[in-house]
């Protein structure tokens, strides 16, 4: 719903949310604050380098992480917890956290050999009792 506050509610009040476009990109940490405006600010960050390209890869959370978050959401998913799957890899997947996360993995397709799959990782902790987003990260094929 592109909903800036109630995103913000849900970044972990004692570290922020770590989010990683790619899974040895840059890694930008938003803090409460700064969330609620990661849908409408156009402020440009470097993501790191595309795999395969190496191009850089550059924008806004809106205009870079966001489609590729939609696009997950409205596939048919699995939710797997404390899970890293994937549909072949020519890396090791290695969650870089201490801590619990859910992984939303979308197998693939047969017509593309599966290697269309994708798995964006969340890290969730708890504050004081309630679960937050520490961290955020996505897998993908990579060449």
């Amino acid at each position: 719903k592109s909903d800036g506050p109630l995103l913000s509610s849900l970044v972990s009040p004692a570290r922020g949310m770590d989010v990683a476009f790619f899974r040895d990109g840059t890694v930008i940490t938003y803090d409460q604050q700064h969330a609620k405006f990661l849908f409408e600010t156009t402020y440009q960050v470097d993501w790191g380098a595309e795999p395969g390209s190496g191009a850089a890869k550059r924008g806004s959370f809106h205009d870079v992480v966001v489609p590729k978050l939609v696009e997950s959401f409205n596939q048919p998913y699995e939710l797997h917890c404390n899970e890293l799957s994937h549909g072949g890899a020519t890396y090791e997947l290695k969650w870089p956290y201490q801590g619990e996360f859910y992984s939303v993995y979308f197998p693939g397709t047969q017509a593309n050999g599966n290697m269309d799959w994708h798995n964006w990782v969340m890290g969730i902790e708890y504050v004081n009792g309630k679960p937050y987003i520490y961290a955020l990260m996505q897998f993908f094929w990579e060449p």
